[in-house]
């Protein structure tokens, strides 16, 4: 008995649809065997996986080493839409964009798009708070090229981001980033 992938559908929304040129990033993720759920289509879980894939190259693409730099980011938040379903591909289009740079925190958007569609099949939000290392001075061209996928300035975040549920204590050891 073989299965028969459904047909895409679309969930009907008042929210017009992510483009991909609203997207200053995008990211080809190779898609694997075991992405895919018994339906033929790309299980839920794998959506993150594309993400963070798409997040860690703009952060390469920014100059940021987490490893060796100060600023390390930490996951307080995330998730996702689900549009369309996708298929059986080679490969998916992951858009990355930094919606709001803080002095504490980033919210980056994401989207899932499909060989050459300019439509979004899955959106996404990934928000980290950022811990600045004491022991390691922070870099310039760091902080320049995440501005480069922001399109403005840092803005002030308030404190911790409040996803992270951690209260003064943890928003008193985040420091400002410019």
């Amino acid at each position: 008995m073989t299965t028969q992938a459904s047909t895409p559908t679309t969930i009907p929304s008042t929210t017009p649809p992510a483009l991909r040129s609203e997207y200053p990033l995008i990211v080809c993720v190779m898609s694997r065997w075991n992405d895919y759920d018994m339906l033929g289509h790309v299980n839920n879980v794998e959506y993150y996986r594309y993400f963070e894939t798409a997040i860690l190259t703009l952060l390469r693409e920014t100059g940021l080493n987490w490893q060796t730099d100060p600023v390390i980011p930490l996951a307080a938040e995330n998730g996702c839409r689900f549009l369309k379903p996708v298929g059986a591909t080679d490969s998916v289009d992951v858009g990355v964009r930094i919606a709001r740079l803080g002095k504490s925190s980033v919210r980056y958007e994401v989207a899932i798009f499909v060989a050459d569609e300019s439509e979004a099949y899955a959106t996404g939000f990934f928000y980290s708070c950022v811990y600045r290392s004491p022991a390691r001075p922070i870099r310039r061209d760091a902080i320049e090229g995440a501005r480069s996928f922001h399109g403005g300035t840092v803005r002030g975040s308030g404190g911790c981001c409040s996803p992270c549920g951690r209260g003064a204590p943890f928003a008193r050891a985040l420091t400002r980033l410019n």
